[in-house]
């Protein structure tokens, strides 16, 4: 079937690890993965015009995994991960663990100061 060829080209293509690819470890689970890393302000949420948290120093680390859709069992929203051995949390709505073609998508992040 067509979408079936087109989710395993996706996978071969994007996750190859002579390319973009690379073999991490989620919780013990080596998995094939692509990592895009940024880094944003906290927000807060407040009222009284405080938009983010950036004066106060609160920053968040935000990852995105692009993955083999083979962890088990799937992450959920606001769980607690070790990503090649350090602690992430997976983003706190529903758009944060989604699949794409095959491909799971993972929405991280970690607050620092």
């Amino acid at each position: 079937m067509f979408r079936d060829d087109l989710r395993a080209e996706v996978i071969d293509v994007f996750l190859a690890l002579d390319e973009f690819g690379e073999e991490i470890d989620i919780d013990g689970q080596p998995v094939r993965a692509v990592i895009d890393d940024s880094h944003t302000a906290l927000s807060t949420g407040g009222a009284q015009g405080l938009a983010d948290a950036s004066g106060l120093g609160l920053m968040k680390e935000v990852r995105t995994l692009y993955m083999e859709d083979i962890v088990v069992p799937r992450p959920v929203p606001e769980q607690m991960l070790t990503i090649n051995g350090e602690r992430w949390q997976v983003g706190p709505d529903d758009t944060s663990v989604k699949e794409e073609m095959g491909i799971l998508v993972l929405q991280l992040q970690r607050v620092y100061s």
